[in-house]
């Protein structure tokens, strides 16, 4: 859970960061935007990197039908 939370963050910072560099061009600049978007990249990337992607696990929902189209090596066709 913590990795989509980082990846947000990071989404947010970059957002933010691209938000101060737009009101730089309008000669208005707001540093408030660019503190809380560095802030939130440096949180994204920390939970980001904190918590790695564990592999997913293969499900035994109808393992059955997957078995049943299989023959073993031992049988031999008639």
């Amino acid at each position: 859970m913590t990795h989509r939370i980082g990846s947000f963050l990071m989404f947010l910072g970059v957002l933010l960061i691209a938000l101060f560099i737009l009101s730089d061009i309008a000669d208005a600049p707001s540093c408030n935007l660019l503190v809380l978007g560095a802030v939130a990249l440096v949180g994204g990337v920390l939970l980001w990197f904190r918590d790695p992607v564990q592999p997913e696990q293969r499900s035994d929902r109808f393992r059955l039908l997957r078995y049943s189209g299989k023959k073993k090596p031992d049988e031999k066709k008639k």
